[in-house]
């Protein structure tokens, strides 16, 4: 199978921002436990001191409505149990994306064992 996960990524090199405060998401194929980048996708932060606006989350749920994983660095209560009822995972993993998308890329077929 193939998964594409979305980073929420600074510089494309770390997993290092808050899932309400990234400005960017950095897109990457898991398939046959291997991963490879896509492209990188331009949002805007919808955390405002703690409040959201759900248009500004279906705003970034369109931007990333292609992929099945977001790997953040920490992501709300709030903002995980929404992008969890639109169909999305979102895991935190701070780090190197590189090293997380490895140990991902070997693990991904567990996450959604049992999952059509």
């Amino acid at each position: 199978m193939k998964y594409n996960v979305a980073v929420a990524s600074s510089d494309g090199k770390l997993v290092n921002r808050h899932f309400g405060r990234a400005e960017k998401f950095y897109i990457y194929e898991i398939a046959d436990k291997t991963f490879s980048f896509i492209e990188e996708r331009d949002t805007k932060a919808i955390c405002n001191g703690g409040s959201h606006e759900e248009s500004d989350f279906n705003s970034t749920i369109e931007l990333l409505k292609d992929c099945q994983i977001v790997i953040v660095s920490q992501i709300g209560y709030a903002a995980e149990k929404y992008i969890g009822e639109r169909g999305l995972v979102a895991l935190e993993i701070p780090g190197f994306i590189d090293e997380v998308l490895e140990k991902l890329s070997k693990r991904v077929n567990l996450i959604f064992k049992g999952v059509k």
